[in-house]
């Protein structure tokens, strides 16, 4: 009997490891930016053990397309990730309705950058915190972000002309792998 108990608890523990680590991964889903033709999203994903967040934007494959964190405006000093064509460029905003300057320490990581058809994916990481101040800091305690975001003109990949489009969004993070396991004996 012991060691049937032993066993049980063995497994309860490996479900609560396994769901302990699973907790550790927030996400805001993909959120769509704009729609139809030009369909731009974007995927935030915080990952509390390695302290790394994920970026995933899906957007027109012959334009640049922008986000910016933790703004609702083109606020000077606002820490963007731009996709042009084949460039993945950390930047920052000088303020007012002017063109991103490009960061001196590039601190994304691409993963990956496809193109389908007529649209292009860009994955990129990053440390939550990278040291550079003008680099946003994710924190994982956070439940929402706001966020900015832009894509130019058509067949521009230039990130510096005039963009065709633009918005502001709020996202929330949902918790992952957050199973109940209270109903296993």
């Amino acid at each position: 009997m012991k060691k049937k108990m032993k066993k049980s608890y063995l497994l309860l523990a490996a479900f609560a490891l396994i769901n302990l680590s699973n907790a550790q991964t927030k996400s805001t889903g993909v959120i769509s930016l704009r729609t139809g033709t030009d369909l731009t999203t974007i995927k935030i994903d915080l990952n509390q053990a390695t302290s790394t967040a994920t970026l995933t934007m899906v957007g027109p494959s012959s334009r640049w397309f922008s986000v910016g964190f933790n703004t609702t405006s083109m606020s000077s000093n606002t820490d963007v990730f731009t996709s042009a064509g084949t460039q993945v460029i950390d930047q920052v905003l000088p303020g007012g309705q002017i063109a991103p300057n490009t960061d001196s320490t590039n601190n994304l990581t691409v993963v990956s950058n496809t193109v389908s058809g007529t649209s292009r994916t860009v994955i990129v990481t990053r440390p939550f915190s990278t040291g550079d101040t003008k680099d946003y800091t994710f924190s994982y305690a956070s439940n929402s972000l706001n966020i900015i975001w832009a894509y130019g003109q058509s067949n521009v990949t230039n990130p510096t002309s005039e963009h065709s489009t633009f918005g502001t969004k709020a996202v929330s993070f949902t918790t992952l792998g957050t199973d109940d396991f209270k109903s296993i004996n």
